[in-house]
């Protein structure tokens, strides 16, 4: 291929790809930090106070009608309304064990006893710790600002009452934490702590490379874990999600109110002035040589990346789901988060 190549979308994805590979390389990182969590304590305490500082609560969304809040919906099943609340004339098929057998004898007619359900909002992470969102060239990792955007959202869901549930999405696993419906600090912490586990970069060679969990058998699995109307929130750089996850985004939103939220590096929307650089496949089976240096080239990229991220952009927002993007440099992140 000509030392003069240029970046299309269709390529641009490898591109990134291979820039992640190869800039590690350049990047000097001692062991030590390698076991060092992405969040420190200090860290995790500062996004916690920046959440709880703030007065305003966050505006209720139209799925509220179908979210299961506390005391918000009427039930006949003992269990799940621990509240009485009125009674009702029966209906055909009504359970007889919750007959209102008092109001039953002083009437001469069939009352039913109706119950206020007693349910807490629910709210659901996955946070994507899989080998491209383990690359960073400014200030953080994307794996480390997406362990931020849970910690504020886990942050902010208890000041709501609401309970915390997610999932981590690893290298070779998938990792269920707090998945109970409940809405103590012990669980969300446990979520939090494990997004914001020591995380070590990407395999640099392909034969230590690991088979990762694929995006849409993880959507697959959320649709069994979370009930309906539970707010969920996807933090990623979606850098394997497409067309051909579609189907499966459509289901999940079609009960749950979805918020899609992109970290990126700025890499990946500005080539960086490295030179002539030959990037290779993952599997090195081709390799293209770039002069990053050449202003045809950067803008090539530039123009290709902003086709690629507005494309998931218009993925989601054709699916009703919500769209936030997030930067590594961004350091304010809860201001975002919060108009969810």
């Amino acid at each position: 291929m000509p030392a003069a190549s240029t970046p299309s979308p269709s390529v641009f994805s490898a591109l990134r790809d291979s820039l992640q590979r190869y800039l590690p390389r350049l990047l000097t990182t001692t062991p030590d930090t390698l076991q060092q969590p992405l969040l420190s304590r200090d860290e995790i305490l500062e996004l916690q106070h920046r959440i709880l500082s703030r007065t305003q609560p966050p505006t209720p969304s139209h799925y509220e009608t179908t979210q299961q809040r506390m005391g918000d919906s009427r039930s006949v099943h003992r269990g799940y309304g621990l509240d009485y609340e009125e009674s009702r004339p029966y209906q055909a098929g009504d359970d007889p064990r919750y007959m209102n057998w008092p109001l039953t004898a002083r009437s001469g007619e069939l009352f039913m006893k109706v119950f206020r359900e007693e349910r807490r909002p629910g709210v659901f992470i996955l946070v994507d710790r899989r080998n491209s969102m383990r690359f960073g060239t400014r200030t953080r990792l994307k794996v480390t600002q997406a362990a931020r955007a849970a910690t504020c959202i886990a942050f902010a869901a208890l000041q709501r009452h609401a309970s915390v549930g997610g999932v981590i999405l690893n290298t070779t696993t998938q990792t269920p934490y707090g998945i109970k419906d409940t809405g103590n600090e012990h669980e969300a912490f446990a979520l939090i702590h494990a997004a914001c586990a020591a995380c070590p970069p990407r395999p640099l060679s392909t034969t230590s490379a690991t088979t990762e969990p694929d995006f849409a058998h993880v959507l697959n699995t959320l649709q069994a874990l979370i009930s309906p109307g539970t707010q969920v929130y996807l933090i990623s750089d979606f850098a394997d999600v497409g067309e051909q996850h579609r189907g499966p985004l459509l289901h999940l939103a079609t009960g749950n109110p979805v918020h899609a939220i992109q970290i990126s590096d700025p890499v990946e929307h500005q080539l960086p002035k490295l030179g002539r650089v030959r990037l290779c496949s993952a599997d090195e089976s081709s390799a293209i040589v770039l002069d990053t240096q050449s202003a045809d080239v950067r803008s090539e990229y530039e123009s290709a990346s902003q086709k690629h991220f507005a494309t998931d952009r218009q993925l989601f927002r054709s699916l009703g789901i919500s769209y936030t993007p997030i930067s590594t440099v961004d350091d304010a992140i809860e201001k975002p988060l919060a108009e969810l």
